[in-house]
């Protein structure tokens, strides 16, 4: 079975929201981009803005839908759903999380990310254009 899971890459004044996952958490210590599991009859986009809010405290707005990619850690198959996000503040708090930052796209190769983010982080550093469309540091 597969459980599909939305990425929430939330953007703000240039900048994507991370956070490091908890220590305790599986993967704890790596950095993350907010989201968790899509609940039934949720959309990806309805997810992601659920649970930003809870992990965060973030009100966002979806921006659609950027990628979609699956990763298979053995014993759970995912299906991860990212989703650009314009926050309508910088105001996080981290929830459910050690710390949240805000950094520039081309900075997210400096962060230990799970290995299911790779391919995404990697398109980010090669497309970093957030939700308005326009580049980060314009």
């Amino acid at each position: 079975m597969r459980r599909e899971i939305a990425l929430a890459l939330v953007w703000h004044q240039g900048r994507i929201l991370i956070a490091k996952r908890a220590r305790g958490a599986h993967q704890g210590g790596l950095w993350e981009f907010p989201g968790g599991k899509i609940e039934p009859g949720e959309t990806a986009a309805q997810a992601a803005t659920r649970e930003v809010l809870e992990e965060t405290g973030l009100r966002i707005t979806s921006q659609g839908e950027r990628a979609r990619f699956d990763h298979d850690y053995g014993e759970l198959k995912l299906r991860f759903i990212a989703v650009d996000c314009q926050a309508l503040s910088p105001d996080a708090r981290p929830l459910a999380s050690d710390e949240l930052c805000w950094v520039p796209p081309s900075e997210l190769s400096a962060y230990a990310f799970p290995e299911a983010n790779r391919a995404l982080i990697e398109a980010l550093l090669q497309s970093p254009a957030g939700p308005s469309g326009a580049a980060p540091d314009a």
